[in-house]
């Protein structure tokens, strides 16, 4: 093969590589354009589970915390629904919105409280609900015999 071919050759590719650099330029705008919406918005699903899992948690040790309090030697339901209260004014500030605890003394000394709310969205209009549930024997001092 000649020089003036192989030359020739070489123009050739360069200036074929030029051409797709041209026409490619502005491709990594596009792709970030693309891109970075549905990077965002896995983060922003990411942080959202985040909080809702930190809310089910704080809900879940309110409702252990009263039920604890209300089943105790001389309590009362009364108290053990303070005790869930205070518990979610503590650590559910900022994550629980639109809160309730219920106590509820069953005929057969079975305390049961409830606790629910809705977890703070990221989103507008999204609301998470959490609750739960404990319930045991209130403690009686009994004399054997």
């Amino acid at each position: 093969m000649s020089s003036a071919r192989r030359q020739g050759a070489r123009q050739a590719r360069s200036s074929a590589r030029l051409r797709g650099a041209r026409e490619a330029r502005g491709s990594t705008s596009v792709e970030a354009a693309v891109i970075f919406p549905v990077f965002f918005i896995a983060i922003l699903i990411v942080v959202q589970f985040s909080i809702w899992a930190h809310a089910e948690a704080v809900v879940g040790a309110a409702a252990g915390s009263g039920d604890q309090a209300a089943r105790a030697l001389g309590s009362t339901p009364a108290i053990g629904n303070e005790v869930a209260e205070q518990w979610l004014r503590r650590d559910g500030s900022g994550v629980l919105a639109r809160t309730s605890v219920a106590t509820v003394l069953g005929g057969d000394g079975i305390v049961t409280v409830s606790v629910s709310g809705t977890a703070e969205s990221l989103l507008p209009g999204l609301g998470l609900a959490v609750s739960a549930v404990r319930s045991g024997t209130m403690q009686r001092f009994r004399i054997s015999g």
